[in-house]
């Protein structure tokens, strides 16, 4: 779905722009995305590994693992999304003192990211659960499914921010929503098509594999995540530098 980030990316820009001061406008959006980035690493690259586990397991026709895989999959929607979840919730204002962000947008920005930290137990089920979909062969039905969501997201964003007049709370539980929409999209389809993916109890059967495999695509995307902050930060210290000095 990478091909959908860049124009969303320069819309979200856009609304940052509209609902922001100018100043908080220059940093809030990058820090924004190196956190979302951060998020997505985690959650795509273990549905990388889920994926790659599922379409092996459909190979060899072995139904006993498949429901194990099933079952792991299960948990770790609990683990990493409600996880996440809170460590994000609980941990907002600590990682914006480390980023020595200004003080002005410190508030904001710790809001933006509880309100978005919500939606990650939605977005590990969008993400597991298409894993599951496309290890046996339908790409077309996630698509439709972000598709969707994108378009939701762009009109909350406009009815909570430009209508209702909710700023950043706006723009962030416009994400969530549009987030729980694609999330229950996926989840109706697996329900209709595969009734023993919803109904299998959670397991740990298969977790280690399934992690083992997303090992790789967890550090490839998480390296760019990391940089960020670093990159952030040094902005952010010779910014507060030049203000102390002036």
């Amino acid at each position: 779905m990478s091909w959908l980030a860049t124009p969303y990316s320069l819309y979200h820009r856009r609304l940052f722009l509209d609902i922001l001061t100018v100043s908080t406008y220059t940093i809030l959006p990058s820090i924004a995305g190196g956190l979302v980035l951060s998020i997505n690493s985690i959650v795509l690259g273990i549905a990388s590994g889920i994926s790659i586990l599922v379409a092996q397991l459909y190979g060899s026709k072995d139904k006993g693992q498949i429901c194990k895989c099933y079952g792991s999959v299960q948990t770790l929607i609990v683990a990493v999304g409600f996880g996440l979840a809170v460590l994000f919730f609980a941990l907002a204002g600590w990682i914006f003192k480390a980023m020595q962000i200004p003080k002005e947008i410190t508030s904001p920005a710790a809001l933006y990211l509880r309100i978005v930290a919500a939606g990650i137990p939605f977005l590990a089920i969008y993400n597991f659960y298409s894993a599951l979909i496309k290890a046996k062969g339908d790409s077309r039905t996630p698509i439709r499914c972000i598709c969707l969501s994108c378009v939701l997201n762009i009109l909350l964003d406009y009815l909570f921010v430009a209508c209702f007049g909710w700023g950043i709370a706006g723009a962030a539980s416009a994400t969530v929503l549009s987030q729980a929409l694609a999330a229950v999209l996926v989840g109706l389809h697996l329900y209709r098509q595969e009734h023993p993916v919803i109904r299998t109890a959670p397991s740990a059967g298969l977790i280690v594999p399934i992690l083992q495999l997303s090992i790789t695509g967890i550090v490839q995307n998480g390296a760019s995540a990391i940089s960020m902050f670093f990159i952030q930060g040094i902005i952010n210290t010779g910014t507060m530098s030049r203000k102390s000095t002036s």
